[in-house]
């Protein structure tokens, strides 16, 4: 077994230091300054890989090896089949060529639209004083119902539910209410996007008509053509499960059961497959 830090690069206020100070053997990092559908240069993915093994504080070793991608971000147009999807697509076999080369080979992607993993709380006080990442489904109610009004909205939640989604904003002061909408649209630690109200809204209907067996062919699709490049490259791709496991904001999901996986996997002619949970992943 190895210990993996995930570290989100020189803008992470955790330095790589306190990685290696927390007896971490190997990262879990990607580009994040890239933006979504660009091809992630050797340059790029070398220079990252320095910053892991080398300590530039202490002009020394760090012992690290960056040696899994959290995640190489699949562009909305790939989800959707819209837009300049082929290009992203052949971008994304290049960035896996890329990251071969460098001698990386295991990569996360996710197929949550709009929206990574999502949380309604970043600094969650435990009993210990430590503190943690929470979701609060009535608190993610509170949002979608009455800060951001969805259009169809009510219709995903049960009475009892509505009336403690609203008890629950009454409790929030204004500050607390701009927080709790920063937590969810304006982008996680990792997140490569970020929205402010009226883009989120906007984001949201592009999705119009697309449920989820639609999105799980246009998942289906994209793994048949990147996969084949990873197998012959010696690229593990590990697909991120849904986070949480539900339908939100009246968005398709497909990745939140075993059903879901058996679907994937049976559904793409690969000779390897795997399916090895590892921390929280699929792995495929």
């Amino acid at each position: 077994m190895k210990y993996s830090w995930r570290w989100y690069g020189p803008s992470d206020p955790v330095s790589i230091s306190d990685v290696r100070q927390a007896g971490a053997d190997e990262v879990v990092t990607a580009l994040h300054h890239i933006p979504n559908g660009e091809i992630w240069s050797v340059e790029e993915i070398e220079k990252r890989i320095k910053e892991v093994e080398w300590d530039f504080d202490d002009n020394r070793a760090t012992g690290l090896k960056w040696t899994v991608v959290e995640s190489v971000p699949v562009h909305e147009d790939i989800k959707k089949r819209t837009g300049n999807y082929f290009q992203y697509i052949e971008n994304y076999k290049q960035s896996l060529r890329n990251l071969s080369k460098c001698g990386i080979y295991n990569v996360i992607y996710n197929f949550m639209p709009v929206l990574d993993w999502t949380r309604t709380d970043l600094y969650f006080k435990l009993p210990s004083g430590a503190k943690a990442l929470k979701y609060n489904h009535i608190a993610f109610a509170a949002f979608e119902l009455f800060l951001l009004k969805r259009k169809g909205a009510g219709e995903n939640y049960s009475e009892e539910e509505k009336t403690e989604a609203e008890k629950y904003l009454k409790t929030l002061v204004d500050s607390k209410k701009l927080e709790l909408i920063k937590t969810i649209i304006a982008g996680l630690p990792g997140a490569e996007e970020g929205f402010t109200l009226e883009e989120f809204s906007s984001v949201l209907e592009e999705y119009d008509g697309i449920n989820a067996d639609i999105l799980r062919s246009n998942l289906i699709k994209f793994i048949g053509e990147i996969a084949p490049v990873a197998e012959d490259v010696g690229i593990n791709l590990a697909i991120h499960p849904d986070d949480p496991p539900r339908s939100i904001l009246g968005l398709p999901r497909v990745m939140s059961n075993i059903k879901d996986i058996d679907a994937l996997l049976t559904s793409v002619p690969i000779k390897k497959q795997w399916i090895m949970p590892v921390r929280r992943f699929f792995w495929c």
